[in-house]
């Protein structure tokens, strides 16, 4: 199921023509670039501004809460295994899909077992749209 979820949100990449901005943006355009990472199965997605503003990306720093470490729940991507990532953002308009380990989930924050330290910006709107560029979800790659 939430490879369907992550599909089906995917496939409004394509309808917001996240692409580099000629003043003709077509549907169907992919994000501005896809960059393998060497010696793993992910990829940099690297939008234009506009592509980012189409798609609305919002991010937020995982951060500390008392002795835990937190994410918003709505920053985890669950892959068609049921493993669980985070897309940071190494820099500006770049996103890199990160593994994390999840353990309760309590008012809108997921405790954070494994990943990303303190302070990395993760993606809160936008992720599943973000994994359907990497993968070339409804879309050409």
């Amino acid at each position: 199921m939430p490879r369907t979820i992550a599909l089906i949100l995917a496939a409004g990449l394509t309808a917001t023509a996240c692409g580099p901005h000629t003043g003709t943006e077509e549907i169907g355009q992919a994000p501005d670039r896809i960059v393998p990472i060497q010696g793993t199965d992910r990829h940099q997605v690297i939008l234009t501004a506009d592509g980012a503003r189409r798609l609305g990306i919002r991010t937020e720093p995982i951060r500390r809460a008392g002795k835990q470490t937190v994410l918003p729940a709505s920053a985890v991507v669950y892959d068609e295994a049921g493993k669980t990532w985070t897309y940071t953002t190494p820099a500006a308009l770049t996103y890199v899909r990160a593994p994390v380990t999840i353990g309760r989930v309590t008012g809108g924050l997921a405790r954070l077992l494994s990943g990303p330290p303190p302070g990395t910006a993760v993606v809160t709107v936008g992720s599943a749209e973000l994994y359907g560029a990497e993968y070339g979800v409804g879309g050409e790659q």
